[in-house]
């Protein structure tokens, strides 16, 4: 799919965003983003559990 993908995108970002979001966003201000940022299999551990109240 992700071939399929950059027919129609500049830049993709397969898997989870919690770390490949922010690098993407690090290199665009740089003018240096690359074409796929792929983040692997990320324990969920880290985020913050969403307030109930």
């Amino acid at each position: 799919m992700p071939e399929e993908a950059k027919k129609h995108a500049d830049v993709l970002l397969l898997g989870l965003g919690e770390k490949s979001f922010p690098k993407f966003l690090e290199d665009f201000r740089k003018g240096e983003e690359l074409s796929i940022y792929e983040q692997g299999h990320v324990s969920l551990d880290f985020l913050p559990l969403p307030r109930r109240d």
